[in-house]
């Protein structure tokens, strides 16, 4: 099965922290923060790893093992955070300080699977633009890289390749390193902002 983020920011104003997450109520009264306006939206291992050492299939050094829920959490935050406690895990913070302090221009080696096709569009350095994390079938075949080249168009068999590539932590982390932290930023001062987040 696969593992998803909710991720919530909070913002200490005047000694407290407080939620900037916009909220509404579903039928039952339940709180929650729409889809659509999560601050971040996505799966992304490489970055679970990278925040808490979450399905790390990469071994990215993580910022931080999971730290739990902080006991000062804004009351949304704590009410949805308990509610889901059951079947959640992972628990854990970074202020924006945290998340600045660390080195995302390190460089790492990833991989993934390659058909004929990609493999040929590939430049050989950096990420590919279309590949997969793993492959399965009957006429599925891996073969090496040289002989990739040479496999035949008309035997009925798809020919797949493993590739590897260096990339930094901010490029593995992808717009939770782009686009989501330059947001952060622009909510107050790094040691006064953070996001609280679990895995389900």
């Amino acid at each position: 099965m696969g593992t998803d983020i909710q991720i919530f920011v909070e913002v200490k104003r005047n000694g407290k922290w407080e939620s900037v997450d916009t909220w509404e109520k579903d039928d039952s009264g339940k709180d929650f923060v729409k889809f659509d306006e999560q601050m971040f939206i996505g799966r992304n291992y490489n970055l679970f790893g990278i925040l808490a050492n979450v399905r790390n299939e990469n071994h990215l050094t993580p910022i931080s093992l999971p730290k739990g829920l902080p006991c000062n959490l804004s009351k949304q935050v704590m009410k949805i955070a308990y509610q889901d406690l059951e079947y959640t895990h992972g628990h854990s913070y970074l202020t924006l300080q945290e998340l600045l302090k660390y080195d995302w221009n390190r460089k790492a080696t990833d991989y993934g699977y390659l058909s004929k096709d990609e493999f040929k569009k590939w430049n050989g350095k950096t990420e590919p633009e279309g590949y997969c994390k793993g492959v399965s079938g009957p006429n599925i075949r891996i073969v090496n890289t040289e002989k990739i080249k040479n496999t035949s168009d008309n035997d009925g068999k798809s020919y797949y390749t493993i590739a590897a590539w260096e990339q930094t932590y901010g490029d593995f982390a992808e717009n939770f390193y782009h686009e989501i932290i330059p947001r952060l930023k622009k909510l107050g001062k790094p040691k006064d902002v953070r996001i609280v987040f679990y895995f389900g």
